[in-house]
């Protein structure tokens, strides 16, 4: 099971991010698949935090695919305007809710989920250096096609440059996440560690190569996407990663010696992030003085989605149905081609229904109360638990003007970090001694 679990998150970015109907339903078939073969080890045993924290998040989150499917057959009043459509983004969202148990299922052990964040963060570096090449190579394809979009912009085997951006915001926050586990004792108890920052470096040579290289490779990509509101929020992710997770929460730790820690930190990133962008960042910077954070055709869809969703706004128009029925409503204004929101919350109301989006806000800020109240007692793998929190941090930012959470190489990589972060927390006891290496 964890070879089909690495192979999903290995090749989902691979064919345009799997945006496509054909692979969005290999997808959902392999973990059908999956989940009949490992059957008997998903149990509620195996798979449920103690305490039953996560029933209502579950029903909740299961209920909005349940509301998509009576909509698709005009049940209790509701209605789609594309039955096949809604039928299909609800078995997508089930897909993503049996993934997650899937990934908590396999990923029990805490040394699992330590592999599961590295592959993570090889995966994402792999496909970085792979838009790198090509950008520098002249930025012409796509795979094997001719790049027909976003011809100044980095975006590897994806198509759109922001969701993009936000998969090289994933992977860097795994990178972070294990940095912070590894070498965080370095920072946090100077009096501890009795080894020199040579001693250090030499004894963890090859730790410290590749996941220097691997910053800097995913850093520049991110950089290159030319996403605004991409490297924005990857950016507070990033920041907020590091100061919550990197603090341990021992209490005789010297509180001074623990803010100079982190401003350490924080400081020897600002100045990598600065000469990285001084060297490649000249496209976003480009982007920032001439338009702003954002498009100014935005703005004029958002009013005209909030005119639908009051016309229908408790049983919405069919989940998947955007583009349908956003044609009704589009005035001369829009010029642009949008078959999305480019706002995921107004685009789940205006689909789902304002109930059933209050229903799946409430369910994830469920799941983040559970790993919020975990992380002061998370110990050494407070940066896992911490990162299941700041992706989905980065997430919500970027949703409201984007739409990268509707990618399934994007969504299959959030997801199974929040069952990780989930599978860290779900166990009472939690150990407090130093990271095996």
């Amino acid at each position: 099971m964890q070879f089909i679990i690495f192979f999903l998150l290995l090749a989902a970015p691979l064919p345009f991010a799997s945006a496509r109907p054909i692979w969005q339903w290999f997808w959902v078939c392999l973990i059908a698949l999956s989940t009949l073969l490992s059957f008997s080890r998903i149990t509620l045993k195996n798979t449920w935090p103690s305490g039953w924290a996560l029933i209502w998040p579950v029903i909740g989150l299961g209920g909005v695919a349940f509301i998509g499917l009576l909509q698709a057959w005009g049940n209790w009043g509701m209605h789609s305007v594309n039955a096949g459509a809604t039928v299909a983004v609800s078995i997508y969202f089930l897909a993503h809710l049996v993934w997650f148990f899937l990934v908590v299922a396999t990923f029990s052990s805490r040394h699992k989920v330590k592999l599961l964040v590295r592959w993570l963060t090889v995966t994402a570096s792999l496909y970085a250096a792979y838009g790198l090449i090509v950008y520098f190579t002249g930025n012409k394809t796509i795979l094997w096609y001719d790049k027909w979009i976003y011809p100044e912009s980095l975006t590897a085997t994806f198509v759109n440059r922001n969701s993009y951006a936000a998969y090289c915001g994933v992977g860097l926050q795994c990178l972070l996440a294990d940095l912070l586990y590894l070498h965080g004792p370095l920072f946090v108890s100077f009096d501890r560690l009795r080894l020199s920052w040579r001693d250090f470096i030499s004894r963890n040579i090859v730790s410290v190569l590749w996941q220097t290289v691997s910053f800097v490779i995913l850093l520049t990509a991110l950089l290159l996407t030319g996403s605004r509101a991409g490297v924005f929020t990857v950016l507070v992710g990033c920041v907020i990663l590091v100061v919550v997770g990197h603090v341990r929460s021992e209490a005789h730790e010297n509180q001074v010696r623990r803010t100079f820690s982190i401003y350490l930190v924080l400081g020897i990133g600002a100045l990598l992030i600065a000469g990285i962008f001084g060297l490649s960042g000249g496209l976003l910077e480009g982007r920032l003085w001439g338009h702003g954070f954002l498009d100014n055709s935005r703005f004029h869809v958002y009013p005209l989605v909030l005119k639908a969703i009051l016309e229908g706004p408790v049983m919405g128009y069919g989940l998947g149905t955007f583009e349908e029925v956003f044609r009704q409503f589009r005035t001369e204004d829009v010029n642009v081609l949008f078959d999305r929101a480019h706002n995921d919350y107004l685009e789940l109301a205006m689909t789902a229904g304002v109930p059933t989006t209050l229903v799946f806000l409430i369910s994830i800020g469920a799941v983040m109360t559970i790993l919020l109240k975990s992380v002061k007692a998370s110990g050494v793998y407070r940066s896992y638990v911490v990162l299941g929190v700041t992706l989905s941090v980065q997430f919500a930012l970027h949703s409201l003007i984007d739409f990268s959470l509707q990618m399934p190489a994007v969504s299959y990589s959030y997801v199974a970090i929040l069952a990780a972060s989930i599978a860290v927390v779900r166990k009472k006891t939690v150990l407090h001694s130093g990271p095996n290496k």
